[in-house]
């Protein structure tokens, strides 16, 4: 509809549908933080794992408990597959993570956007995330970017379980059709928020996906919340 067939009652309507959006809550890897590699597939390459399924079982394995050392990880994640543990697979895994951790970063748009953002929303990162992401988060300040910061590894909770969502929208004191969620994957982020009664907006930084909504930048989140 454009504009000009907007009628005063329409118009109205929408004012105060965009009025109810009081919360964003953002996914973390590859919404806010780029590692620039898909460490997933290293890891099921690694493995020697081919079936579908395999993130499901590896954010259960990896991402839902603290680990002193990302060895004793990976040392589950690896009976987790009904593979043995070896020290070799083990350090090479493990090494993998550590560089991916380290080239970790934000995008160039994440800390102007976020702190644009939470002068006019309540804010929230929500993330399937294993516990060596903390370090990451605190050298770039990024927890003080957000309201509420619940990560699997902290509230063993998984996208999509709705319980996370509802978690979330509880702590910043919303209703659930009053949040946002963002988020790169349409399995956990979109259709984990749809099935909560959140709202939703996909961050598709590649350009993969013919979903909509869709941003390609968080410099368009605020333009896409005013049309959802």
């Amino acid at each position: 509809m454009s504009p000009k067939a907007i009628t005063g009652r329409e118009n109205q309507l929408i004012f105060w549908e965009r009025k109810l959006i009081k919360a964003i809550i953002f996914d973390c890897w590859d919404t806010i933080l780029d590692n620039g590699t898909s460490a997933l597939k290293e890891v099921r390459k690694i493995l020697g794992v081919k079936f579908d399924g395999f993130a499901e079982k590896f954010e259960n394995a990896f991402m839902k408990q603290w680990f002193k050392t990302e060895e004793e990880g990976f040392r589950k994640v690896c009976m987790a597959f009904g593979i043995e543990p070896k020290e070799e697979l083990v350090k090479k895994l493990a090494e993998m993570w550590r560089r991916k951790d380290s080239s970790a970063k934000p995008y160039s748009d994440t800390i102007p956007v976020l702190s644009r953002i939470r002068k006019k929303y309540k804010t929230a990162l929500i993330s399937n995330t294993d516990c060596f992401v903390h370090p990451i988060l605190k050298k770039y300040s990024l927890e003080e970017l957000f309201d509420v910061v619940k990560l699997s590894c902290d509230s063993k909770l998984l996208k999509p379980d709705k319980k996370l969502f509802e978690a979330v929208c509880e702590e910043l004191g919303v209703k659930k059709d009053e949040a946002v969620m963002v988020g790169d994957s349409l399995r956990v982020d979109i259709m984990g928020a749809k099935n909560a009664g959140l709202k939703y907006v996909l961050i598709d930084r590649k350009c993969k996906s013919d979903f909509s909504p869709k941003i390609k930048s968080l410099k368009e989140l605020e333009k896409a919340l005013s049309m959802i």
